[in-house]
């Protein structure tokens, strides 16, 4: 995932089946930063909220855990550790 001003871009990479790009706008506050997540651990998070509304992710660097909220749901916190890139 990069983060950078008004837009998140997602990506994957699967050897057997290629390369995925998605971009999204999003509101981002802070330096352009890269990070990677393990996808099946990003999935378990984003099943669990609902698919609608709004969902915060705090950074803080490239290899520090980052918190990811929904907004306005009390009470659910979710920790993922990056990976490498």
């Amino acid at each position: 995932m990069e983060f950078a001003d008004g837009r998140v871009s997602i990506s994957a990479n699967n050897p057997d089946l290629g390369e995925a790009v998605e971009e999204i706008e999003a509101e981002y506050k802070g330096k352009p930063i890269s990070i990677g997540f393990n996808a099946r651990y990003l999935l378990d998070v984003l099943t669990v909220l609902d698919s609608e509304g709004e969902v915060d992710i705090e950074l803080k660097d490239e290899l520090s855990p980052s918190v990811i909220r929904k907004t306005g749901k009390e009470g659910y916190l979710y920790v993922l550790m990056p990976m490498r890139l």
